[in-house]
């Protein structure tokens, strides 16, 4: 396509570009709000299995129409030769999992604090 001496070929106009929406820098990691997010993570997928193993403590506990070797845990017991305690037991397995699970949380924070803090020295930050 020849265009006549002298002139130029029109421009070509740029498609018009939308607006990238600005996204917040993230602040400094917080542990505690980490720690707490966990926490509530773990809980929520345990609030089900603390429900029902309290509804079978608190029925056997209550005097009920059914005759007490009848109740849910008399039945496990029965089944499989274990008891409520065996139960217990399972809980404080999860509660001490828990423990561990924040701890090393907390101390996966604190090295990564110190880590920062080693690549960029207050001086830099100011």
């Amino acid at each position: 396509m020849a265009t006549p001496a002298g002139k130029r070929p029109p421009r070509r106009r740029r498609p018009a570009q939308t607006p990238v929406p600005e996204v917040p820098e993230p602040g400094p990691v917080d542990a505690a709000s980490i720690e707490k997010a966990v926490t509530d993570n773990i809980m929520t997928a345990l609030r089900p299995l603390i429900h029902e193993l309290t509804k079978v403590v608190n029925k056997a506990k209550t005097e009920s129409p059914v005759p007490p070797h009848e109740t849910p845990a008399a039945q496990l017991e029965a089944n499989t030769g274990e008891t409520l305690e065996f139960t217990k037991s399972l809980l404080a397995d999860k509660m001490q999992q828990i423990q561990e699970l924040q701890q090393l949380v907390t101390a996966r924070m604190h090295q990564r604090r110190a880590r920062s803090l080693r690549r960029f020295p207050k001086s830099k930050l100011s």
